[in-house]
């Protein structure tokens, strides 16, 4: 298992749109790391840790997938199959020929899925966060009623939120 220290040096961020999806660049660093955010969250979720990251060393891709954040206009199937492809298309917009890889919930499924589309070995390593299984995981047909709800209607999206986090961040 590796330690790593992880120092503030200096801050370049940069926005750009590659793939149909945007990202957004901090720090100039040769070791490339691409960030997915979780479900119901977008780039912005990972901005208090942006402040302990070595920027000098590394830099980090932050993708809002298609339909979160500025990609939430982007049109597409919405999922992790399609994520994971995404990502491939931001390193190859980028010229990053290899990569690391962190994944929060559903984009921890996207990165594993990732993982077994990389048959030219550019992702170095993976670091999933809570993820989902990258087979999914079955729903009966009220749960899938409760999530689709969640998507499609606002106040359900704020009662989820609540609920999800026992109400310590509403």
């Amino acid at each position: 298992m590796k330690t790593y220290l992880i120092i503030l040096l200096c801050l370049t961020i940069s926005e750009g749109f590659a793939a149909e999806v945007n990202y957004t660049i901090h720090g100039d660093g040769d070791k490339k790391v691409i960030v997915l955010h979780s479900w119901m969250d977008d780039y912005e979720s990972w901005k208090p840790i942006i402040p302990h990251l070595d920027l000098q060393q590394h830099s980090y891709a932050f993708i809002d997938v298609r339909g979160y954040g500025k990609s939430k206009h982007i049109k597409g199937q919405y999922t992790s199959d399609e994520i994971a492809n995404d990502i491939f298309k931001v390193a190859d917009a980028l010229g990053w020929k290899e990569f690391y890889l962190v994944g929060h919930s559903m984009s921890g499924m996207a990165v594993q899925k990732a993982a077994l589309l990389d048959t030219s070995s550019r992702i170095q390593k993976i670091v999933a966060v809570t993820p989902v299984s990258s087979a999914g995981f079955p729903v009966d047909d009220k749960t899938l009623k409760f999530f689709k709800a969640i998507v499609q209607n606002e106040e359900v999206a704020n009662q989820a939120f609540r609920a999800f986090t026992s109400n310590r961040l509403s």
